[in-house]
């Protein structure tokens, strides 16, 4: 297997798999978003509210519920949504005074720099209060202006914001925006969200004929059309009075949902038996496999979801304790965390390693610095060696494979003005004796984290340069 260190999914996938993967809309609830603390009167977060169920409702993904006029407990919802404005502020600054030559009689204007920042925080629980959704978007906005708008702003604030005041504002022109990334979002994580399905256990009340037969679950119960039951029957076990001592429970057939409606369905079964009335229809509980864990565990991490991607992938792991892939996986998982817990930073390190001295090989986006120009290629690193080469290049500069023996340098150091590392790797090549007369050569590859995850880690943490350099120095190479 090989693993090449990139986001292979877009969102636009993401969104057409949020309309594929579920039988039918969620239900979602979504409660006014609470005002800024410096902002308790007014009435922004009605207004944000209604940006938000309105930008919402044009994706299509969610039947949504506004308990605006009610509450909470009087909805069956999958999803219970709210927010808080946790930041709705207005900052001006006069930064210059300019002169206006109008018609040769001087005048002056003042230069106004404003900034418009808004942030939003998130939840989202499931029926039995547990959050399983929480992110904080937000947006700043900049403007120069001759005009001072700091009086219009706290007025509009401490008045009744109506939608149409604020997007046809500086005010608007930040808060869009930060709605569209909030709807982003919650579309996007609820796309890939494994909602559970629930077991339904049901009973035959009517028999069409030797294969088709009623029964009393449907709809409400969250059967779909063409969901597989188990056919059940329950057989006594009688002693020599007569009497009923033991009971049991045997399988008798299968059965698929053909016609469903709120409190029952239309079944074909099929069955090596006759079935009867009373006997039991079964939906389980269906549990994801390892497979399916790490399919979601990749989405999530492409979608900038490490947390939910690391618990998809530790869930995996308890499935699968064999697999070689699920040790990059998490290492990946670990790395997309540690910015929010630092104890992932060497668990992010171990995992690589687990994966290398597994004898996998992992493969790096590189830039390869010449003396003059550079080359864009793959570098390989495995337990026994490093190698690097840009496709297309046939030039011998272009191309090299060390044993890890043979390296005899080894600098990692942070860029300046680039977002990753520079590792400089100086060893004799296979390659390149002849060229060289044996002498040892440099090679300088830059590596990109912004190739590897969504987000820029930071040039001191470049995770290609960590994984490199830390693994090469444990395999006994010199600094």
């Amino acid at each position: 297997m090989r693993f090449r260190v990139a986001a292979v999914t877009t969102l636009a996938g993401l969104f057409a798999f949020s309309v594929a993967a579920q039988d039918r809309k969620l239900v979602i609830v979504i409660d006014t978003f609470e005002n800024p603390a410096n902002h308790r009167n007014s009435t922004i977060g009605n207004a944000l509210t209604d940006m938000f169920i309105t930008s919402l409702s044009r994706t299509g993904t969610f039947t949504i519920m506004d308990t605006r006029g009610g509450t909470r407990d009087q909805v069956d919802a999958d999803l219970y949504l709210s927010a808080k404005v946790t930041n709705f502020s207005y900052f001006e600054e006069e930064v210059a005074v300019a002169t206006v030559d109008r018609a040769r009689s001087a005048e002056s204007a003042t230069v106004f720099e404003q900034t418009m920042s808004i942030r939003i925080d998130i939840t989202a629980v499931d029926d039995s209060q547990e959050i399983i959704f929480a992110e904080m978007v937000e947006h700043t906005e900049t403007n120069t202006s001759a005009t001072a708008m700091a009086t219009n702003y706290r007025q509009l604030v401490a008045a009744s914001v109506s939608v149409n005041e604020m997007t046809n504002s500086m005010m608007g022109r930040a808060t869009v925006p930060a709605i569209d990334r909030a709807v982003e979002r919650v579309t996007t994580y609820f796309g890939i969200f494994p909602f559970a399905i629930d077991a339904v256990e049901g009973r035959i009340v009517g028999v069409v004929d030797s294969q088709n037969a009623v029964i009393d679950r449907g709809l409400a119960a969250g059967l779909h059309t063409g969901d597989e039951l188990e056919v059940l029957r329950e057989e006594p076990i009688l002693n020599a009075d007569g009497e009923v001592v033991f009971s049991r429970t045997v399988t008798i057939g299968r059965a698929t949902t053909n016609e469903v409606q709120a409190n029952g369905a239309l079944i074909t079964v099929t069955s090596n038996e006759a079935i009867r009335e009373g006997d039991i229809v079964l939906r389980g509980a269906p549990e994801s496999s390892a497979v399916e864990h790490v399919t979601r565990g990749t989405k999530f991490l492409n979608a900038a979801f490490p947390a939910a991607a690391l618990k998809e992938y530790r869930a995996a792991r308890e499935l699968d304790q064999e697999s070689v892939e699920l040790f990059f996986h998490l290492g990946m998982a670990y790395w997309g965390n540690w910015p929010i817990d630092n104890q992932y930073f060497s668990t992010a390190l171990e995992s690589f390693y687990d994966f290398l001295d597994r004898g996998e090989p992992l493969e790096l986006v590189a830039l390869h610095r010449h003396t003059f120009g550079s080359c864009v290629g793959i570098f390989t690193l495995t337990r026994d060696s490093v190698s690097y080469q840009s496709p297309g290049e046939e030039d011998l500069d272009h191309f090299f494979y060390v044993p890890l023996e043979a390296i005899v340098e080894l600098r990692g150091r942070p860029e300046a003005g680039y977002s990753g590392t520079l590792v400089v790797i100086r060893a004799p090549s296979a390659e390149q004796v002849q060229k060289n007369e044996g002498k040892t050569k440099n090679w300088t590859l830059y590596f990109q984290p912004t190739s590897i995850l969504g987000h820029t880690p930071g040039p001191e943490h470049a995770l290609t340069a960590a994984v490199v350099t830390t693994y090469l120095r444990n395999a006994g190479v010199s600094r």
